[in-house]
C-alpha cells in the first residue's frame, strides 16, 4: 500500500486513528509505504527513508535511512534534527507501536530493493524498504518523495501486474512504460492512495474513482452470462454441435425439420419474407440455393411444384434443410444440417415439429432466448458495462441514474390566479410572449375542450387541470397567425398543433437548453428522481441482464467492501 500524505487536513485525534489503521494493515502482513511530514507518523514508523538534502535540483538523494532513532542520531539534515527534538522532548514517551511478525512467508527477498532510481530529480537512488513494516518517506517538498514512491515503485508494480494479464485483457488497460530504474526486487502488485482531488462528475463512484470498476467491466465482458429481459432465462449461443446435442435432448427421438426461417408472423421484420404471399416470387431463387421443401404452417410443400394460392397469411414459413429423427446416433447429421442453416442465414436455424404439439425451436450462434426470440446485441466488451459510454449507458438518464423532470407543484406558483398567469415566471414568460404560438394554442385548446380560462387555477375541475398539465394525445387544434408583409399588408397562416401539456413542454425546453440564465430559470421547476427506465442502475436493461454468480455489475458495485470481498472469495472457490 502506498499513501501520499494521508494526514493532510486531519484532526490530531484522527491522526491517531489513522496510525492505528496503518498498523492493522502491517499486522495483516502488508507492506505499507507512506509519504509524510507529520512527526506523529514519522516517529512511530518501523523504517524511515529521508530524501534531500533540499528540493528540486538539490534533492533526489538518500540523506538517511533506518529506524527513527537511527535517523535522529545521524544528525544528517533537517528531518534528523526535528526527529531528535521530538523524541527527546517527550519525558514519558508512549511506547511506539512496532509491527508484529505474523509468520507470513514470502517467496521473494525480505526487503523491497530499489537500485538506480532516476525518475525526475532522483539521482540513481539505491534504497531498501523492509517488507511487513510501516515505512515513511520524508524530506523537504520537491526532494523526490513522490517520484520514488508513486512514479517508480507504484508504476513498476502496476506495469508488472498488467504484463501478467492475458493479451485480451491488456488491450483494454493500455500499455505502461517501465520507469527509469535499474532494478526493483521483491515487488508485488501495489495499491496507491494519492492526493488527487476527487472528481466532481455525477457519474463517479467509489469503484470508478479507485479504478476497481475497470476490472469489474473486464470480468463481466469475459465471463458474464446474458439473460432474457422477458422470461429471465439464460441466453445461450448454440454452435452446430452444441445445437445438435440440445435438440436431441429436448425432442428425444421425435421427427423434426432443421429449417432456415423465411417468415415469422410474430417478427415479420426480421426475416426474408414479409408475408407468405411473397413465397412464389422467391421460389426460383430458393431452388437455386438448394432448398426443395418448405413448411408453411404445418403444410409441407415442394418448391419444384406450383405454390398454392390459399396460404394462411398468418402462418410461419421455413425452408427445410433436412428432416430426420432427433436421435443421439444422428447427432453428426443434425450438426451438419445446423451448419448449413447457419451459413444460409448468418447464424439462425429453426427446428420444427408438426402436429398438435408442434414446436418451433430457434437456435443462434449469438446468445439468444429460445422461448422469446430475443437476441443479445453483440459480443460483450468492457465498454458495454460503462455508464460513461453510449454503448452501455441508460438512454433515458444518460448513465446518471437520476432523471430531472418537471414538478407539477413547482410549475403552478400562484393557484389563486388563472392560467397561464398562475405559472412559474419561466414557463409563464414563454406562454405569454408576444408572437408565441402558445398564446393562440392555449385559447384553441381551451375552447375545444370546454375549459374556462377565466377561472382561477384552484377552482378549475381536476380534469381540466390534468389536461392543461399533461395534454391530450392524438388531437390537433387549429390556430391562426398573421405576419405583416413588406408592403404593409397582412398574410394569414393556419396551423394544426397538438397540446402536449405543460409538463412535456417544460421537459422539452429543459432538454434543448444550452446553459445560461434560461437553463437556471427552467431548472427551478424541475425535480430530480430515480430514472424510471433503469431504476437508478445507470445501464441499459440488456446490459443489466448480464450476470456473474447471479449478480449484475451494478449489484456488485453496490456491495460493501466486506461483502464484495466475500463475493469474490466464493466466486474464486
Amino acid at each position: 500500500y502506498i499513501l501520499d500524505e494521508p494526514t493532510t487536513g486531519l484532526h490530531f485525534a484522527d491522526v491517531e486513528r489513522l496510525i492505528g489503521a496503518l498498523q492493522r494493515l502491517v499486522d495483516a502482513g502488508n507492506t505499507v509505504l507512506v509519504i509524510e511530514h507529520n512527526t506523529e507518523v514519522v516517529k512511530v514508523a518501523d523504517w524511515i527513508v529521508d530524501l534531500g538534502p533540499g528540493g528540486g535540483a538539490e534533492g533526489g538523494r538518500v540523506v538517511a535511512e533506518g529506524t527513527p532513532e537511527d535517523v535522529a542520531a545521524s544528525g544528517a539534515g533537517p528531518t534528523a534534527e526535528i526527529l531528535a527534538q521530538v523524541l527527546g522532548l517527550v519525558k514519558a514517551p508512549v511506547p511506539r507501536r512496532r509491527s508484529k511478525r505474523n509468520g507470513a512467508t514470502k517467496t521473494g527477498p525480505p526487503v523491497l530493493r530499489i537500485r538506480g532510481a532516476r525518475t525526475h530529480n532522483l539521482k540513481g537512488v539505491d534504497v531498501e524498504i523492509p517488507h511487513d513494516r510501516l515505512t515513511v518517506i520524508t524530506g523537504l517538498s520537491g526532494s523526490g518523495k513522490t517520484s520514488l514512491a508513486f512514479e517508480t515503485i507504484f508504476a513498476e508494480g502496476q506495469r508488472r501486474y498488467v504484463e501478467s494479464l492475458s493479451t485480451y485483457a491488456r488491450r483494454f488497460l493500455g500499455r505502461m512504460d517501465k520507469p527509469p530504474v535499474d532494478s526493483i526486487e521483491g515487488l508485488g502488485p501495489a495499491i496507491a492512495i494519492d492526493q488527487k482531488t476527487a472528481s466532481r462528475s455525477p457519474r463517479s463512484t467509489v469503484a470508478t474513482t479507485t479504478e476497481i470498476y475497470d476490472y469489474l467491466r473486464l470480468l463481466y465482458s469475459r465471463i458474464g452470462r446474458p439473460h432474457c429481459d422477458d422470461c429471465g432465462r439464460e441466453m445461450k449461443a448454440h454452435f452446430p454441435t452444441a445445437a445438435a446435442r440440445a435438440v436431441v435432448e429436448m425432442l428425444d427421438g421425435a421427427q423434426g425439420y432443421v429449417c432456415v426461417p423465411l417468415f415469422d408472423p410474430a417478427r415479420p421484420e426480421r426475416f426474408e419474407l414479409r408475408s407468405p404471399d411473397e413465397l412464389a416470387a422467391s421460389q426460383k431463387r430458393l431452388l437455386v440455393d438448394g432448398f426443395l421443401r418448405i413448411l408453411v404452417g404445418d403444410r409441407l410443400l415442394r418448391l419444384d411444384e406450383e405454390i398454392p394460392g390459399d396460404l394462411d397469411p398468418a402462418a410461419r414459413v421455413d425452408a427445410v434443410v433436412d428432416r430426420l429423427r432427433m436421435e443421439e446416433r444422428r447427432t453428426t447429421r443434425i450438426a451438419e444440417a445446423f451448419e448449413r442453416a447457419y451459413v444460409a442465414t448468418g447464424g439462425v436455424a429453426i427446428v420444427r415439429t408438426l402436429g398438435r404439439d408442434g414446436r418451433a425451436l430457434e437456435f443462434r450462434t449469438r446468445p439468444g432466448c429460445m422461448s422469446c426470440g430475443h437476441v443479445f446485441a453483440a459480443e460483450l466488451t468492457p465498454r458495454m458495462f460503462s455508464f460513461n459510454s453510449h454503448q452501455g449507458a441508460c438512454d433515458r438518464c444518460a448513465g446518471l441514474g437520476v432523471h430531472r423532470q418537471p414538478d407539477p407543484d413547482r410549475i403552478i406558483e400562484n393557484p389563486n390566479r388563472r392560467f397561464p398567469d398562475c405559472l412559474h415566471p419561466a414557463p409563464r414568460m414563454v406562454m405569454k410572449r408576444k408572437g408565441s404560438q402558445f398564446r393562440p394554442l392555449v385559447k384553441a385548446f381551451a375552447k375545444a375542450e370546454g375549459i374556462d380560462l377565466a377561472v382561477p387555477w384552484k377552482d378549475q375541475p381536476e380534469e381540466a387541470r390534468d389536461l392543461l398539465l399533461r395534454g391530450k394525445e392524438g388531437t390537433t387544434y387549429k390556430i391562426r397567425r398573421f405576419r405583416k408583409s413588406r408592403h404593409g399588408g397582412r398574410r394569414n397562416y393556419t396551423y394544426e398543433l397538438t397540446w402536449d401539456g405543460m409538463i412535456r413542454f417544460i421537459d422539452r425546453w429543459h432538454r434543448n437548453s444550452t446553459g445560461g440564465s434560461w437553463t437556471k430559470r427552467i431548472q427551478e421547476v424541475m425535480t430530480s428522481g430515480t430514472c424510471p427506465s433503469c431504476k437508478g442502475r445507470r445501464l441499459r436493461a440488456d446490459i443489466l441482464s448480464v450476470t456473474v454468480a447471479d449478480r449484475n455489475i451494478m449489484e456488485v458495485g453496490a456491495l460493501t467492501v466486506a461483502s464484495c470481498k466475500g463475493f469474490f472469495e466464493e466466486l474464486e472457490g
